[in-house]
């Protein structure tokens, strides 16, 4: 899913009505946090108050979600009502199956909510090709293949580089020097002492 797929509980304050400031600062709040996502969402809440109240409100319709609750009440205090649920975006509505009422949990008032979604959201999987990463360019490691044309070495045998021993090792020292880049004329005043 372009995006990826964003998740969010909340809890909306208790006694006060879905209308209360309090209540309507959680609504505005979340409703920008969701806008700014790209991708679609589930927001699993106690919103203490009924889907249709919380439609009433706008939220809804500017968030361009959709209330998905359990056909049993979710809470028991009172004459029990459906307060925990959740809103689903639109985009994933066709992929919802079922949200239903975790019975075993031996919470109360409240029971927690489950929400299942289809068995293959994968079938409708979007492909996207993705611009590769530049690399920088970098030169091999090593030092660079620069080989001096010595005449003393090209095109000899080893039988004739073995008879000129002394000028073969000068050839590879040249050699080895141009490879390493010391100066020939700064290297030649040098001298090995044992």
């Amino acid at each position: 899913m372009h995006g990826g797929f964003h998740c969010g509980s909340l809890y909306s304050h208790d006694g006060v009505g879905i209308g209360h400031e309090l209540n309507t600062k959680v609504r505005k709040g979340t409703a920008t946090r969701v806008k700014a996502l790209q991708g679609p969402f589930v927001l699993a809440a106690d919103w203490n108050c009924t889907p249709k109240e919380l439609a009433a409100t706008g939220f809804l319709a500017l968030i361009g979600g959709s209330v998905v609750h359990p056909v049993n009440k979710t809470c028991t205090a009172g004459k029990g009502r459906i307060l925990d649920y959740f809103v689903v975006s639109l985009s994933m509505l066709p992929y919802v199956r079922v949200a239903f009422n975790v019975e075993d949990a031996a919470t109360s008032p409240h029971s927690p909510v489950r929400l299942i979604f289809g068995a293959k959201p994968r079938k409708d999987a979007v492909r996207m090709l993705k611009v590769p990463k530049l690399h920088p360019p970098v030169l091999p490691h090593g030092p660079d293949r620069r080989f001096v044309d010595d005449s003393m070495i090209d095109g000899k045998t080893d039988d004739q580089l073995g008879k000129d021993y002394v000028g073969c090792i000068a050839a590879i020292e040249r050699q080895l020097n141009d490879v390493a880049g010391f100066d020939v004329d700064e290297v030649a005043h040098f001298h090995w002492s044992s």
